[in-house]
């Protein structure tokens, strides 16, 4: 990922990993096969169950920018999967979405791993944030409370997704060869990056 190419998108502060209601808004969408139609259903049915109307409108609009950056069969993949392939796929969305959380994940999460080093902390984060000011000068507008609020979130996110613990140590992900081929299928090692996981041999095909 060339993360001195383009501005970071910085807005996904609202919620963390939100996988329940990705798979109802995907469902929506799978029904409707039109996103400002499922946007308008989700809206007034409140498929998500949020408790405010501005909860529901604010990760309404997240869940949707996410979910428009998998395809129609890694979407329909998305309902049917696992339980440890959905969060995946999820976590997988968030990193297209958001560059600056793939970087993260391809730079820090996944050469942590692959040197056996399992710990993942703040200060990590912070490292890489402070190493890619140098491309992305948005970062350094970015208050230092929102900043925080920032890392928790991908903190959050990574727990959801089962990649690392509540304390921080770093859990091998183990995607089924249908992830695999599914999001890994047209370029090899695209997906693993974002990952806690071996490119080759092993489970999963790695």
């Amino acid at each position: 990922m060339d993360s001195s190419s383009g501005r970071y998108l910085l807005s996904f502060s609202a919620g963390a990993l939100m996988l329940n209601e990705s798979l109802a808004v995907a469902r929506v969408y799978s029904d409707l096969l039109d996103w400002d139609a499922t946007r308008s259903f989700v809206l007034h049915n409140n498929s998500i169950q949020a408790t405010a109307e501005s909860s529901l409108k604010r990760y309404t609009a997240e869940v949707i920018g996410r979910l428009k950056v998998l395809n129609a069969e890694q979407l329909k993949f998305l309902l049917d999967a696992s339980a440890t392939d959905q969060k995946l796929a999820v976590w997988t969305a968030i990193c297209r979405r958001y560059a600056f959380i793939g970087d993260f994940a391809e730079e820090v999460l996944h050469q942590k791993f692959l040197g056996q080093d399992y710990s993942l902390s703040f200060d990590d984060y912070d490292v890489f944030v402070a190493q890619k000011v140098f491309w992305h000068e948005e970062l350094e507008e970015v208050t230092e409370l929102t900043q925080k609020k920032l890392r928790s979130v991908v903190f959050r996110m990574l727990e959801g997704a089962g990649l690392i613990n509540e304390f921080g140590m770093i859990s091998m992900a183990f995607p089924s060869d249908e992830f695999i081929q599914m999001f890994d299928g047209d370029v090899p090692g695209s997906t693993v990056r974002f990952l806690p996981a071996y490119e080759s041999g092993g489970h999963g095909g790695y």
